[in-house]
């Protein structure tokens, strides 16, 4: 009994940091910076199982995507309009996979719905310190390269372990921009630095 409370312990102790927490209730809100300046929020809107979706509500636009969670790490695995209508990644298409440290690849090929082929090249890059205005936080720093139709975009995003994304740099040929976090709340939500 001793010895199977022992490996529980280690097994909690040894699990990878939450670095996109998926709790109802969970809510961030965000500065974009680019051609334009505003405030956005993106909350967790629904849980089913392992599944969540995430709702981003922008000035004018609102985005509603699923993510499964499971021991691969986190993927995104469609879209939904806010009248219903669904696409799906073909294949679900990885969004953060372990193990989360530095040097860590993945790659995938599919596609949105009836979209062009898209390719994403992902690597966890380092860890950082990163200052945004909800704070200073020690954040996986993941770059990804994406591809399709011929154009590509580089992002870098920084995720702190039970935040979630804390800054997000986005470049390409059709401009540059960026979003820092501003604050965070909802069920989970680890304390502020």
């Amino acid at each position: 009994m001793k010895r199977l409370l022992l490996l529980l312990l280690i097994a909690v102790a040894v699990a990878e940091p939450d670095y996109f927490p998926l709790k109802t209730g969970m809510k961030w809100t965000y500065q974009f910076v680019g051609a334009q300046k505003f405030e956005y929020t993106v909350e967790v809107a629904r849980v089913e199982g392992q599944k969540a979706l995430v709702r981003t509500i922008m000035p004018a636009v609102l985005t509603q995507e699923w993510y499964l969670k499971d021991a691969e790490g986190l993927e995104l695995t469609g879209m939904e309009d806010p009248d219903g209508t669904k696409a799906e990644y073909k294949p679900f298409r990885p969004y953060l996979k372990g193990p989360l440290k530095p040097g860590t690849t993945w790659t995938w090929t599919g596609k949105l719905g009836p979209s062009a082929d898209i390719t994403d090249s992902n690597k966890i890059v380092s860890t950082s310190q990163i200052k945004v205005p909800a704070g200073t936080f020690t954040c996986l720093v993941v770059e990804t390269t994406t591809t399709q139709a011929g154009g590509s975009l580089k992002q870098t995003s920084y995720y702190a372990p039970g935040v979630g994304l804390v800054k997000y740099v986005s470049e390409s040929k059709a401009g540059n921009w960026s979003s820092q976090l501003k604050s965070w709340s909802g069920q989970g939500s680890a304390p502020k630095p």
